[in-house]
């Protein structure tokens, strides 16, 4: 559920209780690990990229893939 959401109810109906569908929590918990594998998996493809776009000839010794 929306945050406005949580902040108006439990201001203004102090004696109810908020429930979430089990829908929405998958859909927060999906989108969560989705966000995270995607920043982690960006840094490695911006470096194979770099390296496959070059020539092996212009690569300084530290971004060569070692034999």
């Amino acid at each position: 559920m929306a945050w406005p959401f949580i902040k108006c109810v439990t201001e203004n109906l102090t004696e109810a209780e908020i429930s979430f569908g089990k829908f929405h929590v998958m859909k927060m918990l999906g989108d969560a690990i989705d966000k995270t594998r995607r920043a982690e998996a960006r840094p490695e493809i911006k470096v194979s990229r770099h390296v496959s776009l070059n020539n092996e000839q212009i690569l300084s010794e530290c971004e060569q893939k070692p034999a």
